[in-house]
């Protein structure tokens, strides 16, 4: 019976679903159980977060002041 589960939550986890969310889902003791088991399954993850950062230095970088010179040595 635990094949349904397992594959439940590997395609949540793959889906994009929240890591907690999931844990809250099978009802783990805590998220790190979930992590232990289901890491195979949150791939991608990691270059989402990267692309969200990179956005958000974009929207909220500092103007270069006028006297900056990009090849200082």
């Amino acid at each position: 019976m635990h094949l349904p589960r397992y594959t439940m939550a590997s395609q949540m986890l793959d889906g994009g679903v929240p890591l907690p969310v999931v844990s809250l889902r099978l009802g783990h003791s805590s998220v790190r159980v979930t992590a232990d088991i289901y890491s195979h399954a949150i791939h991608g993850q990691d270059d989402e977060a990267v692309r969200r950062w990179e956005e958000y230095q974009k929207r909220n970088r500092r103007p270069k002041p006028e006297n900056w010179k990009r090849d200082v040595q």
